[in-house]
């Protein structure tokens, strides 16, 4: 059985071999924040690993969309899913301390608090909030985390009494798996950070540990989540691995922040990570990942 390690720098290696699919921020696709969370997460296993060549290579892997970066990003749509990318020059500068990175991600940053991005889908809870704790950790500037979490906060008043979140509460009442993950790892990120003493804290640590028992109660017999979250019984529904992943990751967080009882959530953390194993190929190939997609009314069209 692989290490967590060995599947971490298997898809890290995975995404340093992939051609991008756009050679400017300017022809950035719209579903770029999928590139944008793959490469934070293989700067991620670099940092983890001390793999000094991975490092390097992402850099470099980067280093051609540095020049039109800010007026691309900024001069494209305000648009939460195109934002997030900025959290990925961020990240380079946090682990080389290359100042060239640093504005590259804080103009992104700036430019989202002036412009309203907020759309009540709770994939914002990601997009923002993955950006936002960036330029907090990369700046200290308490200005970047003290806007999310005012965010966060007007985004938990949808959370439902079962602990989840509707993919949106007038159009999309569905426990969409993937819409609720960006909202459970935006949590995780923010709780790593958010101090105990910050007006929002207990909101948020509330609202995140009632998600988290809240999905206690859907984990499947193969230690995944469902593509629609509460109708596990539902013949068309199946076990979706891009959610489970973020799930877990969600709650090891917690455990690791000691706000998540580790007796509850290690087996349940352990079981999830083996069925996330049995989706990942030898080649670092993922199945059993749901498309992007919109609202949708029933929870038959998310299936």
């Amino acid at each position: 059985i692989p290490s967590a390690q060995e599947v971490g720098l298997l898809l890290a290696e995975r995404f340093r071999r992939q051609t991008l699919s756009f050679s400017s921020v300017a022809n950035l696709p719209g579903d770029g924040y999928k590139t944008a969370c793959e490469w934070y997460g293989a700067l991620g296993v670099a940092n983890l690993t001390d793999s000094q060549e991975l490092l390097d290579a992402l850099v470099t892997k980067f280093d051609p969309l540095k020049g039109d970066f800010i007026n691309a990003m900024t001069g494209g749509d305000a648009h939460v899913d195109r934002y997030i990318f900025g959290m990925v020059p961020l990240e380079i500068y946090l682990q080389t301390g290359d100042e060239s990175y640093l504005s590259l991600g804080t103009v992104t940053a700036d430019t989202q608090q002036t412009t309203n991005q907020t759309r009540d889908a709770i994939d914002d809870m990601f997009m923002m909030t993955g950006l936002q704790l960036e330029a907090y950790r990369a700046t200290g500037d308490q200005k970047y985390i003290d806007f999310m979490s005012a965010i966060m906060v007007d985004y938990l008043a949808a959370q439902q009494p079962n602990g989840l979140f509707f993919h949106n509460v007038t159009q999309a009442r569905v426990h969409w798996g993937r819409g609720n993950w960006w909202f459970a790892a935006g949590m995780a990120e923010i709780m790593r950070d958010l101090p105990t003493t910050a007006g929002d804290y207990s909101t948020i640590e509330a609202g995140y540990k009632r998600m988290m028992e809240g999905l206690l109660a859907y984990q499947g017999d193969n230690g995944l989540w469902y593509q629609v979250l509460d109708m596990p019984d539902d013949p068309s529904n199946w076990e979706e691995s891009s959610g489970s992943a973020m799930y877990t990751y969600a709650m090891v967080a917690g455990v690791r922040r000691g706000v998540l009882d580790a007796e509850v959530y290690v087996p349940v953390i352990e079981a999830a990570w083996a069925g996330l194993q049995s989706r990942i190929s030898a080649q670092g190939d993922v199945s059993g990942i749901c498309v992007g997609t919109w609202y949708k009314s029933t929870p038959q069209e998310y299936m």
